[in-house]
This record gives structure tokens, sequence and C-alpha cells, in this order.
């Protein structure tokens, strides 16, 4: 029988709650500037739209949203970037 060393890296509760916290505010910042989900999803991703501009992106719906895709994902509606304070 095979055993398998799991090097997962698990991050307590209080990073957990940070980042969920991130990905919230970063969708209550997006429907601020006409951003609204169009009601695709497929798994943990659903898109979004800029009702002004029609643009289109894929947000994902888990906590792992760092900078970089912050970033591009406001890049990509035509948006101010969320979170650089």
């Amino acid at each position: 029988m095979f055993k398998f060393k799991h090097s997962v890296k698990r991050e307590n509760n209080d990073e957990i709650a940070e980042l969920k916290e991130k990905m919230l505010q970063m969708q209550k910042e997006m429907r601020t500037h006409n951003c609204l989900p169009t009601g695709r999803q497929k798994g943990s991703h659903a898109q979004f739209q800029n009702t002004e501009t029609g643009a289109r992106t894929i947000f994902p719906m888990h906590n792992e949203i760092d900078d970089i895709l912050a970033k591009k994902i406001c890049k990509q509606l035509g948006i101010p970037v969320v979170g650089n304070n």
C-alpha cells in the first residue's frame, strides 16, 4: 500500500475569513461600477458583465483572489482597479 504525503499548506480560519472578505468586497465594488453577474456560472466561476460597456469576464467564486488577478478582472471590465488603497 502506498502512502502519500500531502504538502498542502492549511490556512487558519482568520486567513480564510480575510480572503473571503476580499472576494466579497471586490464583488461589491464591481456592482457599484455597474458590473453584474449575467447568470451564467460553471462550477465556482461566474460571468460578470459591465452593463455600460458590455465588457464581460469570468470571476472566480472562491477565496484565492490575489492582487494581480483582481487587476486583470478590473481591466477586462473597464473599471478602476479595486482594492488599491
